[in-house]
């Protein structure tokens, strides 16, 4: 019953999770008609720019045009009439009968015809060509779309209910990291582990097998920390700086370092909301690392992860208890073992169901969404945390300097 309990609530969440991607894409239904429409517009508006530029740049061609001909029209017309006046004053002369006047006009006026002669005859011809921009009308023709719409569908594999009383527990891979005490980390997708690493003051990206792949040190210790899949980012806690690093994956930069009022040990996500948990305080922050509230919790409380559904979990490694509480900061159950002792270190596997490392156990606990003990695994020494690989049954547990990857098949 237990487990057809379990089933039909993992089956709610992805009912949840289909429809809010039904709700995503009325979203975006109502968001991508608004897209189009300003890109209409824009094209639209330099169409009309362009064809307005044009039109002015054709009437100050012609008006240019237009001018330089009325001017040179003009010029001929001076000197047109100008020789008439000569002749009719001329041939006025000549009437007179007085031969010394008649050579007097006569010398003046071959001399002003002479210098009109040796004046430039230009015959000014204008006209308004275009070329049709053949290829840029086809292409402004051709055009069919203003947003690139696709569809892009991604199956993601619900991971199978597993009978946790029944399931073989394997060792697949350990390998030691001398001197090293590991306080948090993640278990990354391509099968790569990121590890913060309080006595060696680094954080390291390492292969299944412990190579190391790339490491950065600090000049003070690291406790926990909290891996953004989608950003490809994680925020690293240096307790005693009393500061949080957001680092880029892929080259461990220093994307931005946000200050925090109390030395943390744990970091989780929830709702782009940041919680973070150290001493006898639980904060929960906004993006950017601004306290939204505070709560207190038991002395030594530790380690701190969350769950598909939002809910948190946290350990109190001195009251050997871990706490479960809901997104409205109720507590939903409170786990206590005689098998558990100094609880320190969490994870939530694919199913919603809680691993607890007991660190003086010597085991790791497996409990149920509601507090039950599902199942108590033996074959550990001092475990201290523990990461489970996205959408798997595999994870690393860390054991003093060992790391061991493991996997329930």
């Amino acid at each position: 019953i237990k487990e057809v309990q379990r089933f039909c609530n993992d089956l709610e969440k992805e009912i949840e999770i289909e429809k809010l991607n039904v709700e995503e894409i009325d979203k975006n239904v109502d968001l991508f008609p608004c897209m189009i429409q300003d890109s209409y517009e824009r094209c639209v508006k330099h169409m009309t720019d362009v064809k307005e530029r044009q039109l002015n740049q054709l009437a100050k061609m012609s008006k240019n045009g237009k001018r330089k001909l009325e001017s040179s029209i003009q010029n001929y017309e001076n000197r047109k009439v100008y020789l008439r006046k000569c002749q009719k004053t001329l041939e006025g002369a000549l009437e007179c009968e007085d031969h010394s006047e008649v050579l007097l006009w006569y010398s003046l006026i071959r001399e002003n015809v002479g210098e009109i002669k040796k004046m430039k005859f230009e015959n000014l011809n204008i006209v308004l060509t275009s070329t049709p921009c053949e290829t840029k009308v086809c292409e402004i023709e051709n055009f069919e779309e203003f947003l690139d719409l696709n569809v892009q569908e991604k199956v993601r594999r619900i991971p199978e209910v597993n009978d946790f009383h029944q399931n073989a527990f394997h060792v697949l891979k350990k390998w030691e990291i001398p001197g090293s005490d590991i306080r948090g980390g993640a278990f990354l997708s391509n099968g790569h582990l990121i590890l913060t690493d309080f006595m060696l003051k680094r954080c390291a990206l390492l292969s299944e097998d412990g190579n190391i792949i790339r490491e950065l040190k600090f000049s003070d210790s690291l406790w926990g920390m909290h891996y953004d899949q989608k950003k490809e980012v994680f925020y690293a806690i240096l307790p005693r700086k009393q500061e949080i690093r957001m680092m880029n994956l892929q080259d461990f930069a220093n994307i931005k370092t946000f200050p925090v009022e109390f030395a943390a040990n744990g970091i989780t996500n929830v709702n782009d909301k940041f919680l973070i948990i150290g001493a006898n305080l639980l904060c929960t922050l906004n993006s950017d690392f601004e306290v939204i509230n505070e709560t207190d919790v038991d002395d030594n409380s530790d380690d701190i992860t969350s769950d598909v559904s939002g809910n948190i979990i946290y350990s109190c490694y001195m009251k050997d208890t871990v706490t479960k509480k809901d997104n409205e900061n109720e507590i939903m159950f409170v786990y206590r073992h005689p098998d558990l002792k100094a609880p320190y270190g969490l994870a939530v596997d694919p199913v919603g169901n809680i691993y607890v490392c007991g660190h003086l156990s010597n085991n790791i606990h497996v409990i149920s969404e509601a507090g039950e003990t599902l199942r108590i695994l033996p074959g550990f020494t001092r475990p201290q945390f523990i990461a489970f690989q996205e959408s798997c049954f595999r994870f690393f547990v860390v054991e003093g300097e060992g790391v061991k990857i493991c996997e329930l098949c």
